[in-house]
């Protein structure tokens, strides 16, 4: 008998590479106005490409196991929405954005587009 994991635990699975590159920028960089070391920026570009890979799959997931329905497209789209925010911090701390008016009109603007289209 074949184990196939819940599409909610490879949501889940992707979000963690997400949470470990905002614990990244938050030891290397918690200002979010300062250079980090190379690694740190691969591992952010890594984190996020494993994010879309694992969000792409999911959806795939659900659907072989026939385990789709709305309260699961919920909770991709609630896991979706606290990536963005995430995303939004990391790219200020990858650009030295700082805590600054630009940082908060990015995030506004993500989320903005974010919720107009969901």
């Amino acid at each position: 008998m074949a184990y196939y994991a819940p599409p909610e635990m490879i949501t889940l699975s992707g979000f963690a590479f997400v949470i470990f590159n905002l614990l990244t920028l938050l030891w290397y960089n918690p200002t979010l106005d300062q250079d980090c070391l190379g690694w740190v920026y691969a591992s952010w570009v890594v984190g996020l490409f494993l994010y879309q890979a694992f969000d792409a799959c999911d959806d795939t997931q659900a659907r072989r196991t026939r385990q789709s329905g709305p309260l699961g497209e919920l909770f991709d789209h609630g896991v979706d929405a606290m990536n963005t925010t995430l995303e939004v911090v990391i790219f200020a701390g990858a650009m030295n954005l700082g805590h600054s008016w630009i940082a908060v009109l990015t995030l506004f603007a993500s989320l903005y587009a974010f919720y107009l289209t969901t």
